[in-house]
């Protein structure tokens, strides 16, 4: 397999290690990562192939560091680097470091996976698709391209909606703008992954991808109405009311009491009452400007971008 790779020896790399080239990938590791480099860049290639269609990697080298030791991680992933956190990409810089398998806390298990998340975030930024996209779908991209935590995310979700702490929009977003580097895989991540699945399963793969590869020229909002999806709040309605399948499902496996069964039930009940009143809400806010000559009886009133539609995290290190 050795010959299918071309191999450059760089004297000059910081760590004072070996480097593996297959365009448009660049691999640096220890010599005695050599076996674990081929394979990495093997995972790379063949992801690329899936995605490339979709996300040109361009012309630009993508740098892939494998970090032998968690200070040498800790140089690319600052405070995180002692954690659960495998991998970060500097999107903008087209460079991606990685811990070695067997400084995981999970072990190997991850590795690929994090391989092909990273790899996701350096396409997008290169196709310039992160300027209008909200943070959490590069999120969730992510990690539904890099195959991560299936079960377990979702019925994480189940359990956030049973106990009414799913996050709203703005909520989602300040927990990811709240730091410019990785976090560890949470209740934001699951939402995020939970909620591009949703999106792709009700599009439609091409019109999902319609869409997301639409986000350098217009925002996301407009991108869902161009989808017949009246906008952000619309899409978390929708989905919130989806998710009362797998919450049954997670109960069943969970062991559902009467007590939680009670609590479900007043906490539909608020989200439904207060879905009625924030409907009222528009309705006059809606009568009061037509009777103050602000709006006419028909006017379509298009809501601005939400501040995440402008958020740029290219030259921030993400996961």
């Amino acid at each position: 397999m050795r010959a299918l790779f071309a191999f450059a020896l760089l004297a000059g790399v910081a760590f004072g290690g070996e480097a593996l080239e297959s365009p448009p990938f660049l691999l640096k590791f220890e010599a005695t990562d050599q076996a674990l480099a081929e394979r990495s860049l093997r995972v790379l290639q063949d992801s690329l192939k899936d995605l490339r269609e979709k996300l040109p990697p361009g012309d630009d080298v993508i740098t892939v560091i494998i970090c032998h030791s968690v200070d040498e991680f800790a140089g690319y992933a600052g405070p995180f680097a002692p954690g659960r956190v495998t991998g970060i990409a500097q999107s903008g810089r087209g460079l991606i470091a990685v811990k070695a398998p067997y400084l995981a806390v999970r072990g190997a298990s991850e590795y690929e996976p994090t391989l092909r998340h990273e790899l996701v975030h350096v396409l997008l930024a290169r196709n310039g698709l992160t300027v209008n996209m909200p943070r959490w779908l590069n999120e969730g991209l992510a990690m539904t391209l890099g195959r991560e935590h299936g079960w377990s995310a979702s019925l994480r979700v189940a359990q956030m909606y049973l106990e009414g702490q799913i996050l709203t929009p703005r909520q989602l977003h300040l927990a990811f703008a709240s730091s410019g580097t990785e976090l560890e895989f949470g209740d934001a991540y699951a939402q995020s992954l939970s909620l591009t699945r949703y999106m792709r399963k009700r599009m439609g793969d091409e019109a999902f991808w319609s869409l997301v590869t639409s986000l350098d020229e217009q925002t996301f909002s407009d991108g869902l109405r161009e989808h017949d999806i009246d906008g952000i709040q619309a899409l978390w309605a929708d989905w919130q009311r989806s998710l009362w399948l797998l919450a049954i499902i997670f109960s069943a496996v969970s062991g559902f009491s009467l007590f939680q069964g009670a609590a479900f039930l007043t906490i539909w009940s608020y989200f439904r009452r207060r879905r009625r009143g924030e409907a009222k809400m528009r309705v006059w806010d809606r009568e009061e400007a037509i009777e103050d000559g602000v709006l006419e009886e028909d006017e379509y009133v298009e809501a601005g971008p939400y501040e995440w539609e402008s958020y740029n995290d290219d030259d921030e290190q993400i996961r």
